[in-house]
C-alpha cells in the first residue's frame, strides 16, 4: 500500500493542488520518508510473499529471519534508509525472534533441508546441531524385533531347521551400530553442495531416502509442517 501511494507521487500532487488539499500535501523531506519506508520495508514484503507459498515449511523460518536482519544491518552500516526506523526494526525482530534462532525444532528443520543445511545456522554450534539430530533418532526410536512365528516342518537336514528360523528374524542393529549409521548418514548428506532453492525439499528426500533413511523420517517429523496459517486461511476464504 505504501509503495502504490509513493508509485503515485505525482497524481496524489496534482491532486492536492487541484482540489486545494494544502493540509494534505506531503512536503520534500515527507516524500523522501516515504521513499525510505518503501526501500526499507521491500525485504519484509518479499519475506511475506515467500511465507504464503503453498510449499513453504518451517525450515524456511531462521533463513529468512537471518535474511530480513542482513538486509536491515547492511542498509544501516551503508547509511541507506531512515536510520531510527531500520534501528526500532533490529529491535523489534529480536525482541520477537530471538527465541526462535535457538528452538531446536527449527533447527534441525532447517538443517535437513537440502537447500539450507549449515549455510543459515550458528557455524560455532555444528558439532551441537549434529548431536541434536542423532540423539534425536537413536535416543528416541524404538527398537522393535520382529515377531516370528515358528512352525514345525519336515527337516531337509539337520542344520535347515535352524537356518531358516534365523534367516525369518534377522537381528536390528542395536543403539551404538544405529548411532554410527546415523552419524554416516549425516556425515554425508552435509557434505554434498545444497541444491538450488528453485527444487522442494520433499522431492529432493523422495528420490534420497533410500541413501538417508534415517534423516528422511526425521525431515518428515520436523520438516514438513508449514511455516504459517497462510493456506488454511486462504482455503477458509474460498469456501
Amino acid at each position: 500500500m505504501l509503495k502504490s501511494f509513493f508509485d503515485n507521487k505525482k497524481a496524489i500532487q496534482v491532486l492536492c493542488i487541484e482540489e486545494s488539499l494544502d493540509d494534505c500535501a506531503l512536503n520534500g523531506e515527507e516524500w523522501r520518508l516515504v521513499q525510505d519506508f518503501v526501500e526499507t520495508l521491500k525485504v519484509f514484503y518479499s519475506a511475506t510473499l515467500f511465507l504464503q507459498r503453498r510449499d513453504t515449511t518451517v525450515s524456511y523460518v531462521i533463513p529468512i529471519i537471518k535474511a530480513i536482519k542482513h538486509d536491515l544491518e547492511v542498509k544501516q552500516a551503508l547509511g541507506f534508509g531512515n536510520e531510527s526506523f531500520i534501528d526500532a526494526l533490529l529491535t523489534s525482530l529480536d525482541e520477537r525472534y530471538t527465541t526462535s534462532l535457538s528452538k531446536r525444532n527449527l533447527i534441525i528443520a532447517t538443517l535437513l533441508d537440502p537447500r539450507f543445511k549449515l549455510d543459515f545456522l550458528d557455524e560455532h554450534m555444528t558439532e551441537v546441531y549434529k548431536q541434536w539430530v542423532v540423539e534425536d533418532i537413536v535416543g528416541k526410536s524404538e527398537m522393535v524385533t520382529p515377531e516370528v512365528q515358528i512352525q514345525y516342518c519336515e527337516q531337509d537336514d539337520l542344520f535347515s531347521s535352524y537356518l531358516k528360523v534365523n534367516k525369518l528374524a534377522p537381528e536390528p542393529p542395536g543403539k551404538s551400530e544405529q548411532k554410527h549409521l546415523v552419524e554416516a548418514e549425516l556425515i554425508a548428506y552435509l557434505h554434498e553442495p545444497v541444491i538450488s532453492r528453485d527444487l522442494t525439499a520433499g522431492s529432493y528426500w523422495k528420490i534420497n531416502s533410500g541413501r538417508f533413511p534415517y534423516l528422511s523420517k526425521l525431515y518428515c517429523k520436523h520438516a514438513t509442517a508449514p511455516a504459517t496459517s497462510a493456506e488454511a486461511e486462504r482455503l477458509f476464504s474460498i469456501a
